[in-house]
């Protein structure tokens, strides 16, 4: 199961991401203890922002330690923020209610100005404790 943690701070890494998932992840007497597939650590691409949100994909085998892990960690802090954790859902072209194809959304006049979904999300490039810069000028700056 996927599980997405919305908004992390901007100086998490995946090491801090893992230190604070692996308690809801141990077993116990009478519980099944999961593990981590894979983790990602994304942020939307706006460059107009100085600060651009980040957030977490992290994939938890099986599904049922996936819930408890949500149910624990929930509105807990990562790094002096709380973190919202909750189950991924990819959404669905055939319910999505802004398809403009469906005979149903014919009859309502589509009021927006301007596009309001956010830029896409990408995967950071680096992922380590060191700093990182990114940035669409490319010359050398040093700390």
């Amino acid at each position: 199961m996927l599980i997405f943690l919305a908004r992390i701070p901007q100086n998490t890494n995946k090491s801090n991401i893992i230190n604070f998932l692996n308690p809801a992840l141990k077993g116990g007497l009478f519980f099944k203890s999961g593990i981590i597939k894979s983790l990602k650590i994304m942020r939307y691409r706006d460059l107009d922002a100085a600060i651009s949100p980040r957030h977490c994909l992290v994939r938890i085998e099986p599904d049922t330690v996936a819930q408890r892990v949500i149910g624990k960690l929930n509105r807990k802090i990562v790094n002096g923020k709380r973190v919202n954790v909750r189950e991924f859902k990819t959404r669905d072209w055939r319910r999505d209610p802004r398809n403009k194809n469906k005979a149903a959304s014919i009859h309502f006049q589509d009021r927006r100005v301007s596009e309001r979904r956010q830029n896409e999300l990408t995967e950071l490039a680096v992922q380590s404790d060191q700093a990182f810069f990114i940035g669409d000028r490319s010359f050398h700056r040093t700390l």
